[in-house]
């Protein structure tokens, strides 16, 4: 997010030259708020989420409400005009617009559904039909959520929600792909430092958090065969820290305690989480200074890409072989310094 709208990089293949940034047209009035959730969807399209504020000639015309904007094309630099989801809160007064970002995935029969948390501390959902079209607002329950939600798709399609509370952290998950959300389910994981990270692998969904105690990194796994069930929580150690962490491939990384970015490119990460990422390893340091959270990504199956904004309003971007004994690449910056188009 830049100046309050949705700035786009993009390159052409796995090794083109970036451009950018450009910003996305914003309707008047509006401010889009940061925290961005992206999704490919089956035809390969990326959708962005996000929430905006309406703010209005007057108090009563203050607002909130979920918007998302989809790629006109694989691989383009061209995404549609905003398309509205609205909120699920029905009286602002009341909650006044307090949704979280929102978190999305696609489960295996192409199904996309969007997740936010409610002024209720509830979790609430809308999925699009086959035919493109949004159903109403479900409540999915839970209690005493805080943060945002996370979601991911696993090896089977299945569409997984985690959402931490003040105690613990509870779990949602198709019990198939095109079936509606199952209820909540207590994972008896311990509460988590905000906010939380979860990403789709074959073995499962895994989550990656923050130990409040510590700032450490710790993560699980999530399977839904015959029900959610949670293994192999594991403390990776790492650089104490704060803010989320990003995972792709064998990649960790995530803001240190001194506020630069901390990485680790170990098997431990991308084969379970376990040996080779764990307490006393010793993570890469960055001297680069970002805002907001670091952003990851695995490119085709042999090459990660971490990307930041530097404090220059400047994206940075970097990559590394998907390699236990590969190091990050120099940082290389896109664009002019400011976040100037």
């Amino acid at each position: 997010m830049l100046d309050g709208r949705l700035a786009l990089w993009h390159r052409d293949g796995l090794l083109g030259p970036w451009s950018g940034p450009r910003l996305l047209p914003g309707a008047d009035g509006t401010v889009m708020d940061q925290g961005i959730s992206t999704v490919t969807l089956g035809d390969g399209r990326i959708a962005a989420f996000g929430t905006r504020t309406s703010f209005g000639a007057r108090p009563a015309d203050y607002r909130r409400e979920i918007v998302y904007t989809v790629q006109r094309t694989p691989g383009s630099r061209e995404f549609g005009e905003w398309t509205v989801l609205g909120t699920p809160e029905t009286s602002d007064e009341n909650w006044t617009s307090d949704i979280s970002a929102p978190a999305v995935a696609v489960d295996g029969s192409g199904q996309l559904a969007v997740y936010v948390r409610d002024g209720a501390y509830t979790l609430r959902g809308r999925v699009q039909s086959p035919t493109g079209a949004w159903g109403p607002w479900d409540r999915y329950g839970g209690s005493d959520l805080h943060g945002s939600p996370a979601a991911a798709t696993d090896a089977a399609g299945r569409r997984v929600v985690l959402a931490a509370t003040t105690k613990t952290v509870l779990g949602w998950a198709q019990p198939k792909a095109g079936a509606p959300l199952g209820p909540a389910t207590a994972t008896g994981l311990p509460a988590p430092a905000l906010p939380i990270t979860a990403q789709g692998r074959e073995d499962g969904v895994r989550l990656w958090f923050r130990k409040p105690d510590s700032g450490g990194v710790a993560t699980a796994l999530f399977t839904g065969d015959g029900g959610l069930k949670v293994t192999g929580l594991t403390d990776l150690g790492g650089q104490a820290g704060f803010g989320s962490v990003t995972a792709s491939g064998r990649l960790l990384a995530g803001r240190t305690a001194g506020g630069r970015l901390g990485s680790d490119i170990g098997p431990g990460v991308g084969q379970g989480g376990g040996p080779g990422a764990g307490p006393g390893r010793a993570w890469q340091r960055s001297p680069l200074m970002f805002v907001g959270a670091p952003s990851s990504t695995l490119n085709g199956k042999s090459t990660v890409n971490l990307a930041v904004m530097g404090l220059d309003g400047r994206l940075y971007v970097t990559s590394a072989a998907d390699d236990p004994n590969a190091h990050l690449a120099p940082w290389q910056p896109v664009g002019p310094p400011n976040g100037a188009p």
